[in-house]
């Protein structure tokens, strides 16, 4: 079995690598389906791979440094009154890169953003294009976060006309974000410039020659010359693979043939492939191939 080219933001949070060991509460309601997690998280670093999801983060207590990386550089976003409470609205179809240091307690409420779109009846890359400006800052909105707070409390109810509040107040959401990100008509975005052989062949190259060192996705865009977001975008186009997704799976790739030609221990096998141990090198076989490492080789060497 292979690994979705996209997780959900919902499945994404309970199964990375970081996210997975911080404290949460998760819920789903309505019929788009709407997914909430509730997470307590302190100071990390990690890479978000790019989701076809519409994920809104409020920031329900504590006080921390909070970096990201959309595509132009590392900077920080924060209120602009640097209180500890705010909205923001994480990247659909984009990888992204997060740094926190200090203590957060968040509440993220997401959807396929194509479903949202279809209610609204426009298309999904335009009311992507449509919501990006937000992605500068944490708004400090008190009447957009009480709004999340209250979708929160109805997604513990039953019953059809439950699931009915929860999808509406949902579509409410989109409409206060798209009026504070741009008032009045939204457009297409502009066309994007496409990944082409010459600089996905040398994204290739570099990945196969370094594939056991650890290298990040901003080494990759440096690599096709284009920015982080451009090249997430366009790499998944050309490849129907997230930049994150492929590196994965061509480690387990190279996983594969060191497991059927050589005596390496699979310790030392994920540490040839760029894995950061043999946990995680088990954990990401399984959810590729279905079938862990030791039972693989036993598989293929008889």
């Amino acid at each position: 079995m292979t690994q979705p080219s996209h997780l959900t933001f919902a499945d994404m949070y309970q199964q990375h690598d970081v996210y997975a060991a911080f404290p949460q509460e998760y819920r789903q309601a309505g019929a788009l389906p709407v997914d909430f997690v509730q997470v307590e998280q302190t100071d990390f670093e990690a890479i978000d791979p790019a989701t076809h999801t519409f994920a809104v983060g409020i920031i329900l207590r504590g006080h921390a440094c909070f970096e990201v990386d959309f595509g132009e550089g590392m900077r920080q976003i924060a209120t602009a009154d640097n209180t500890p409470t705010g909205v923001y609205l994480h990247p659909t179809l984009s990888d992204t890169l997060y740094r926190q240091v200090g203590y957060y307690n968040l509440l993220f409420i997401s959807a396929p953003l194509a479903d949202i779109a279809a209610k609204l009846e426009v298309e999904a890359s335009v009311l992507n294009h449509a919501l990006r400006p937000l992605h500068d800052s944490v708004l400090p909105d008190s009447r957009i976060r009480t709004h999340c707070l209250t979708l929160w409390e109805q997604a513990t109810q039953a019953g059809p006309f439950a699931s009915l509040a929860v999808d509406q107040g949902l579509l409410a959401l989109v409409a206060m974000l798209m009026a504070r990100a741009r008032p009045g008509r939204i457009t297409a975005a502009p066309p994007t410039p496409g990944l082409d052989a010459e600089q996905l062949g040398r994204v290739r190259d570099y990945v196969q020659a370094l594939l056991e060192q650890p290298f990040n996705l901003s080494d990759l865009a440096d690599v096709a010359g284009l920015s982080l977001s451009l090249f997430s975008r366009t790499f998944k186009a050309a490849t129907g693979q997230s930049p994150h997704q492929y590196v994965l799976s061509q480690r387990v790739q190279r996983a594969r043939e060191l497991l059927a030609f050589s005596h390496l221990s699979i310790a030392e096998i994920a540490a040839a492939c760029g894995f950061y141990d043999q946990a995680h090198l088990t954990r990401i076989f399984k959810k590729q191939l279905g079938t862990t490492p030791g039972d693989y080789r036993q598989e293929v060497q008889g």
